[in-house]
């Protein structure tokens, strides 16, 4: 099996290196960064099992292998060992593939010396002088997107035959298993034909009338050929001595062709197993998302192609988002435009005070900015007990898994489960009352720093004015809470109360970093339904 793969110069793959999984790897990229010119590479890698080396039900199994091959893909064998010139711009080294039994192999264009085929080579091994290397065998099946073509039109030149050589019984029921968990629907084989020697199906009626192999969908046909060549691996498998750390090789080009979304995680989930059971080592390619997005979530061996002028580049470790920013061709703010997290909270004054805490974060670290400017907070006014019971009633959370509620500190609230946490607060008061002490206690310590703030000055704010005209109105609203009066006397006085906050921000770090925290994990949270890259928060 292929450890490692390095490209030296083929088509645009320049001075580019895969480090393989020994089951699962998965080539994503726009069109044109060259995803199946690696298929063809690694097909190139590896030469035929003899019949000489494997018991009588191997080679049973290898038949049935080197058939779907030939009529599946019929051109497999032309794909790498007879190419135009200009799939490579220099003689020599193309590119090395290291086995993992640690045999490395470099591989060189050989060029043609029949004058019928002066404009074409081969990429063969280079072997060492004297050494005793070999072109590993392997069994490798190979599904081009010639298996896409529908079976109902298709020409029929040549006579039609029957295959020969047929998978077992106990294999057949195994498939059919396995269509079934996939489709729902129950097939039953009558013969294997070859449809004019271009492409191989399987002649079969279904438990429902108006579905049989002529009427099959063309998502249901590329199934039934992957599953179909997946249970083949499995029998060769089970028909040698197992010796190896991987026993054959599967390469599908394409594998989300024509299938929906649910089918392309399921059958990446299957594939899996048999790889990991049956000692298949698996590539392909796809531009499917959603099936990115699946195989992300569980740690897939991803590469991702990408074009830059003129040359392919590889980079691992992507989030789905940057993924689907680079194949949709868009730039960063275009991907994430428009895209939010609903924030809900009980008042125009709550909203005031959390922009405040936002602007005071930015101010300390530019790279927040982008994080923050998802949050969208409605303007709408509710009670917090409302909200909290919205947010806490299990039938409604499934509608709010994508949102974030965000009490008024006199709350003191928090349910992370829930997406529910509270503002910060002096002594556990709401915004308003928060600003009113924080004013009073500037007054009352001649804080001449706070006073001193030329917008404030501006405004007309001084002590002189605070003592005979705003000191006994909030000295009876912090003894006596009235929310209504709260409001309005905190919207009368407004930017004098903004920045009595902006203080008690600065004051109270420890207060806004713990909100700040419990802010971060609701965003982890709710940020893939929104389909906002929770990496973006740094």
């Amino acid at each position: 099996m292929v450890k490692k793969l390095k490209i030296l110069e083929y088509r645009k793959l320049i001075n580019i290196s895969f480090e393989c999984d020994k089951n699962m790897n998965v080539i994503s990229g726009a069109n044109g960064t060259c995803k199946s010119s690696i298929l063809h590479i690694i097909s190139n890698s590896f030469q035929k099992v003899e019949s000489n080396t494997v018991s009588i039900e191997g080679n049973k199994s290898l038949n049935i292998i080197r058939k779907i091959n030939k009529l599946m893909n019929p051109k497999l064998e032309t794909l790498t060992k007879k190419e135009y010139r200009d799939v490579a711009n220099k003689p020599g080294i193309l590119y090395e593939c290291e086995y993992f039994n640690e045999l490395k192999l470099e591989f060189r264009r050989h060029n043609s010396k029949s004058k019928n085929m002066k404009n074409r080579f081969s990429i063969k091994p280079k072997y060492t002088k004297g050494g005793n290397e070999s072109l590993p065998s392997l069994p490798v099946i190979y599904l081009g997107l010639f298996r896409l073509f529908a079976f109902g039109e298709l020409e029929d030149e040549k006579k039609i035959t029957k295959i020969n050589s047929k998978l077992p019984s106990n294999y057949l029921t195994e498939l059919q298993k396995l269509y079934k968990e996939f489709t729902g629907v129950e097939i039953n084989y009558n013969d294997a034909n070859n449809m004019g020697d271009i492409k191989n199906r399987i002649n079969f009626t279904t438990n429902n009338e108006a579905i049989d192999s002529n009427t099959i969908s063309a998502g249901e046909d590329n199934l039934l050929i992957i599953l179909t060549a997946l249970v083949s691996l499995r029998y060769y498998y089970e028909s040698i001595d197992s010796k190896n750390s991987i026993e054959s090789l599967f390469l599908i080009d394409e594998i989300d062709a024509t299938l929906h979304p649910t089918y392309q995680a399921m059958l990446y989930d299957l594939i899996k197993k048999y790889s990991q059971e049956y000692k298949i080592q698996v590539f392909f390619t796809t531009h499917s998302l959603s099936l990115l997005e699946h195989i992300l979530k569980y740690k897939g061996k991803l590469f991702y192609l990408l074009e830059n002028a003129g040359r392919v580049t590889s980079m691992e470790d992507l989030s789905i988002y940057r993924i689907e920013m680079l194949l949709k061709n868009k730039l960063r703010n275009e991907a994430l435009t428009f895209r939010n997290i609903p924030v809900w909270m009980e008042d125009d004054e709550a909203r005031f005070f959390l922009d405040l805490i936002f602007e005071d974060v930015i101010n300390k670290n530019e790279k927040m900015r982008l994080p923050l400017s998802f949050f969208h907070m409605p303007e709408t006014k509710m009670s917090g007990d409302i909200l909290k019971k919205i947010f806490r009633d299990d039938k409604l959370l499934l509608s709010n898994m994508g949102s974030i509620c965000i009490l008024d500190g006199d709350k003191q609230f928090t349910d992370l489960d829930k997406h529910i946490i509270s503002l910060p607060a002096w002594g556990g008061l709401s915004p308003e009352l928060t600003a009113f002490k924080q004013v009073l206690r500037k007054y009352e310590s001649q804080d001449h720093e706070f006073w001193g703030i030329e917008a404030i000055h501006i405004e007309g704010y001084t002590t002189e004015y605070f003592r005979t005209n705003i000191k006994d109105t909030v000295e009876n609203i912090i003894k006596n809470p009235d929310r209504e009066k709260s409001k309005r006397e905190f919207n009368f006085h407004k930017k004098l109360y903004a920045y009595a906050l902006k203080s008690w921000i600065e004051e109270n770090e420890k207060k806004v970093d713990d909100f700040l925290k419990n802010l971060r994990i609701t965003f982890l949270r709710v940020a893939p339904y929104q389909k906002i890259d929770k990496n973006v928060w740094p």
